[in-house]
């Protein structure tokens, strides 16, 4: 599953410093924090995860686990949350490697940090 994270920048304009994302999915008719993240908005704009996380690109986060049909993505700065939203999660299925080479299952979310 991967997310892609746009949008970020706050009073007029000025970016935050970091924003703390964290991102659950749905486990017995509630959520569970399974991630968590750092996005640094100034200078390198460095993305930082902890647990099995894996981190793709600048503002890209991949998790492994396929399975959950909702998410929960939290974002919070200078210890406030600033927004939450829960997606549905759409899977697709291909063989991305040619016919008969087996199929790979994924999922792409866009999370639109917020701005105010």
């Amino acid at each position: 599953m991967t997310f892609e994270l746009q949008g970020g920048t706050f009073d007029g304009g000025r970016p935050a410093d970091v924003l703390q994302i964290s991102i659950a999915w749905e486990v017995d008719n509630g959520f569970a924090n399974q991630e968590l993240c750092f996005l640094s908005l100034t200078g390198t704009q460095e993305l930082s995860c902890v647990d099995e996380t894996v981190v793709v690109g600048p503002r890209t986060i991949h998790i492994g686990n396929v399975g959950p049909t909702r998410i929960r993505v939290t974002v919070s700065a200078g210890g406030n949350q600033i927004s939450q939203e829960i997606f549905p999660v759409n899977y697709t299925s291909e063989e991305v490697w040619g016919p008969g080479c087996g199929t790979c299952t994924r999922a792409m979310i866009t999370v639109q940090l917020p701005s105010s």
